[in-house]
C-alpha cells in the first residue's frame, strides 16, 4: 500500500476518535486531550503529505494517537508499520504497532494483494493487449486456452477482493491465530518459538518467495514424529507463507514481541480448542 494512503486512512480514523472525545466535553486543562495539535491532527497530517513530507506526517499522526491513548481498529497498526517501512522509519513505530491497547490486546494483518497480483497481473496486461492488438487471432483459440489466459486473472482479481477477509493473522494474549481461505490454526504463545524469516523451495531459476518459520517447544505435543522429520529437513518445526500486510521482517519482530510478552508455560496454558472458540472470525 502507499504510505500516504496508509497514513491518511489512519489519520482519518484517529481525528474522527479525537472528535467524538472532544464532542463528550471540554478537557480537563493539562489533560492527554488538552494538547496542541490534536483537534486539528488530520490538517497537519495533511498539510505534511501536500508539501512531501510524509515521515513528518507520520510522527504527528503517531503523536495524535500515543499522546491521548487512542483505542483504534486492530487495522491501524499495520496500515503505519508497512507506511513506516516504506519511508525506512519502522525505529519509530515498534512500540506503538507491538504494544496493543490493554483492553482490547489484538492485532489483526491481513493478507496482502500484492503476490496475487505479481503473479496474474502480467498474464492479464498481456492478454488485454494482444486481443486489442489483434482481435482476429483470437478467435480460432481453444477454450482451454481462453479459460486459462483469461481465468486466471480473474480468479486473480476475486482474489484480491476476498482474500484479505478470509486470510489473516490475528494475534491475541492466548496466541496466534492463522485463518485460511478454508480452515484456521491456534498456536498459543507459550508452545511456539524462534520466529524467523527463510527463503521458500527454490529451483535455479524461479524462487518460491520468504517464509516465516517458527518451532514448537520441546515438549509441546505438537512435536509429532512427521513434524520432527520436516524439520530436520527444513530447519524449523512450521513455515508459513510471508503473505500478509507487513513486511517479513517486520513481522518476525511483532509476533517474538508477542511470544515473549504472553508466553507462559504450557502445563499453564489455556486450551487452545477451547480458545478457537473465543475467536470469531473477521
Amino acid at each position: 500500500m502507499d504510505p500516504v494512503l496508509a497514513i491518511r486512512r489512519t489519520a482519518l480514523e484517529a481525528q474522527a476518535e479525537l472528535d467524538r472525545l472532544y464532542a463528550a466535553g471540554a478537557p480537563t486543562a493539562g489533560s492527554a486531550l488538552d494538547q496542541l495539535g490534536l483537534r486539528d491532527g488530520l490538517a497537519i497530517v495533511e498539510d505534511f503529505l501536500d508539501h512531501g513530507e510524509a515521515g513528518l506526517a507520520l510522527e504527528h499522526l503517531l503523536y495524535m494517537i500515543n499522546e491521548p491513548s487512542l483505542q483504534l481498529s486492530p487495522q491501524w497498526r499495520a496500515d503505519v508499520a508497512q507506511a513506516a517501512r516504506s519511508l525506512g522509519l519502522f525505529h519509530l513505530v515498534r512500540g506503538a504497532i507491538v504494544s496493543p491497547p490493554e483492553d482490547d490486546p489484538e492485532l489483526i494483518i491481513p493478507f496482502s494483494r500484492i503476490p496475487m497480483l505479481l503473479m496474474f497481473g502480467p498474464l492479464g496486461i498481456l492478454v488485454v493487449v494482444s486481443v486489442l492488438i489483434n482481435p482476429a487471432q483470437w478467435k480460432d483459440v481453444p477454450a482451454w486456452a481462453y479459460a486459462l489466459l483469461i481465468g486466471g486473472p480473474s480468479l486473480a482479481i476475486v482474489g484480491n477482493i476476498v482474500l484479505p477477509h478470509l486470510s489473516y493473522l490475528q494475534l491475541t494474549p492466548e496466541g496466534l491465530l492463522i485463518k485460511y481461505p478454508f480452515g484456521r490454526r491456534f498456536y498459543p504463545w507459550g508452545e511456539v518459538q524462534n520466529f524467523k524469516v527463510v527463503d521458500g523451495p527454490k529451483t535455479d531459476f524461479v524462487s518460491s518467495g520468504e517464509r516465516i518459520a517458527f518451532d514448537f517447544v520441546k515438549d509441546s505435543p505438537r512435536r509429532t514424529l512427521p513434524v520432527k522429520m520436516g524439520a530436520a529437513l527444513l530447519g524449523s518445526d512450521m513455515r508459513i507463507m510471508a503473505s500478509y500486510r507487513m513486511h517479513p521482517e517486520d513481522l518476525v519482530g511483532v509476533l517474538n514481541e508477542w511470544q515473549q510478552r504472553y508466553g507462559i508455560p504450557i502445563p499453564q496454558m489455556i486450551d487452545p480448542h477451547h480458545a478457537i472458540v473465543q475467536l470469531s472470525d473477521k
